[in-house]
């Protein structure tokens, strides 16, 4: 072994000096990487002064309210000129179809994310955005209401690990919702855009039954009870579907029926 030793030096300090440059390396692209994501998200808030309702009681956002805050979320949007809209979870997907369709942007750039904090991977793009060659530009981020920011911050979080790297070159990232659920003070981080603020935690919208049936089927799927597998296949046509997604979210948005028979909470 000591016949070997000279020779073995040099290659471990060589060893150790690549490896050393190559986490130089990797750390300064990340130090870099977070550099540029702190002008990629806004720091600029429009928070309302409205409170809707200003008891704390439970009640639902709907007709000519819903229609109003609508409107205002696509004048944003105009404002913003994103090249990207993303929807999430279901309340988001009903807003972003509505708005994307306003500012005649391409149903392709369109986009819907489903969160759940409990899930490996938590953030999950339905469907795939694997295939695109690049997610770049402005992208707004929409919910229908956000209470205490997990959602917007699991996905925060997840751009801001992805952006500048693989298939993502954000440049500007606004998040924006109906209504705030507001307190004393506000959570951070709050959303950039909303038109209500919200006393009441249990404030609901049109498809919120929805919502709730769907994560039913998906909960007692987990748990190999039975469910109702045509919930999840509206569900996934909803995810996939731009256009069946806008003639629903358009019949919410006027009261009309949402989805056909398939669950009563929308009839």
């Amino acid at each position: 072994m000591v016949f070997y030793l000279p020779w073995l030096i040099p290659v471990l300090l060589s060893c150790v000096v690549v490896g050393g440059y190559a986490f130089s390396h990797a750390y300064v692209l990340a130090v870099a990487r977070q550099l540029n994501n702190r002008k990629v998200f806004s720091e600029s808030q429009i928070l309302p002064d409205d409170i809707y309702p200003k008891r704390s009681d439970e009640v639902t956002l709907r007709g000519s309210r819903l229609q109003e805050a609508t409107e205002a979320m696509v004048f944003y949007a105009r404002n913003m000129k994103p090249d990207w809209v993303v929807g999430v979870n279901l309340g988001g997907r009903m807003l972003s179809v509505l708005v994307a369709d306003a500012i005649g942007l391409e149903p392709t750039k369109c986009l819907f994310v489903s969160t759940d904090p409990d899930r490996d991977p938590n953030v999950v793009f339905q469907p795939s955005v694997d295939h695109l060659n690049c997610i770049s530009g402005k992208m707004l981020v929409v919910d229908d209401i956000t209470r205490t920011g997990d959602t917007f911050r699991l996905f925060r979080k997840y751009l801001n690990d992805l952006n500048f790297t693989k298939n993502f070159d954000l440049s500007v990232v606004s998040f924006a919702v109906v209504a705030i659920v507001a307190y004393e003070t506000f959570f951070r981080p709050c959303p950039d855009w909303a038109r209500f603020r919200s006393t009441s935690r249990n404030l609901k919208f049109p498809w919120t039954e929805l919502s709730s049936s769907i994560q039913l089927a998906y909960s007692y799927r987990h748990s190999k009870r039975d469910y109702d597998q045509s919930v999840i296949d509206e569900y996934d046509r909803l995810c996939s579907d731009f256009q069946y997604a806008l003639d629903i979210a358009s019949k919410f948005l006027s009261g009309r029926s949402g989805i056909r028979q398939v669950t009563a909470a929308v009839k």
